[in-house]
């Protein structure tokens, strides 16, 4: 079985993700830029940015690293993978884009654009028709990218 670094796997699999989000024209969410953004902020707005996409493994479950810390990740033969450690997955970063950075505009999105789109759906699958000058249907689609390596299995 022949084993790749995470870094190197991720490296491959970001390239053709971004290639395939291009290629089926896909948005992708853009942290928005306020003009009284202090440097700080602009710069981890960039960083996190720089990430996209997102490689994330998920666990719940504590394991014990060589040198004999607990920790929450996933054990392998050939290591662990923490999901709390930066070098490891980019779990970290995206909780911070998702819950710290950006949740306004993921609520505003989430009811604004969201919501609006199932909410005016499912009048029309009931046969409600809107009046459109009262009513105006969003259709706005923003595509998260992450990699999600639950299993690596090579």
């Amino acid at each position: 079985m022949p084993l790749f670094p995470l870094p190197a796997f991720s490296t491959l699999t970001s390239i053709q993700i971004l290639s395939d989000i291009a290629h089926h024209q896909l948005r992708i969410f853009q942290a928005p830029q306020y003009e009284n953004d202090d440097e700080e902020t602009i710069g981890e707005n960039e960083e996190i940015a720089a990430k996209i996409p997102f490689a994330v493994v998920g666990s719940d479950r504590e394991v014990h690293t060589r040198d004999g810390r607990s920790v929450r990740g996933r054990a392998y033969p050939w290591g662990v993978i923490e999901v709390d450690n930066e070098e490891h997955c980019d779990f970290v970063k995206l909780r911070q884009m998702l819950i710290r950075t950006n949740m306004e505009e993921l609520r505003e999105h989430t009811n604004d654009v969201l919501y609006e789109n199932w909410r005016s759906e499912k009048l029309v699958s009931l046969g409600i028709i809107q009046d459109p000058s009262v009513f105006r249907e969003v259709k706005c689609v923003f595509f998260f990218p992450f990699c999600l390596l639950l299993d690596i299995i090579m």
